[in-house]
């Protein structure tokens, strides 16, 4: 079995996060409802898509090697730069650094991740049937610095996620 390889999205992936909430519908790639909350394209670098093999290899007495594969996990990562803090000021009218900055800190665990791929993607070559994906993920580094400060602060962000 050979592990998927990384894949790394243009600009043109349009990215929501939803918070769980317990009891609630579970949103999949065909019921992915109405309460995602996008987040900017503004000055946001590629999404960068890596896999993670959680397994177990042992050389066993005789000199043979033996493993055992629990899982393929995902991790996502991506960034921006000189975002406005505002969702006013980003040139989508999606979440800006402000409301990124708010969904982490009041999200400690985990929480829904819809990708949207852009329909110019040429899924043959990316391995990328359904032009939507949704993933339950966790936040595993974020960082926050002030850029610029005028009428608008702006912030780079680097956000690092991983699949549960």
């Amino acid at each position: 079995m050979t592990a998927p390889r990384p894949l790394n999205l243009k600009k043109g992936a349009l990215i929501g996060w939803q918070a769980i909430n317990p009891g609630g519908e579970v949103p999949t790639e065909t019921n992915v409802g109405t309460s995602w909350t996008y987040i900017t394209d503004h000055n946001r670098s590629e999404l960068d898509e890596s896999v993670e093999r959680i397994e177990s290899s042992k050389r066993m007495a005789n000199g043979r090697m033996r493993k055992y594969y629990v899982a393929d996990k995902k991790t996502y990562s991506f960034s921006w730069t000189r975002l406005p803090g505002p969702k006013e000021y980003t040139v989508d009218g999606f979440w800006g650094a402000d409301d990124i900055d708010a969904f982490y800190k009041r999200t400690p665990g985990s929480f829904h991740m819809l990708i949207k791929y852009n329909s110019a993607i040429d899924a043959s070559k990316n391995a990328i049937a359904d032009p939507r994906k949704v993933v339950v993920v966790m936040f595993s580094d974020y960082s926050r610095v002030l850029e610029k400060r005028g009428v608008v602060d702006l912030y780079s962000l680097n956000i690092t996620l991983e699949e549960v």
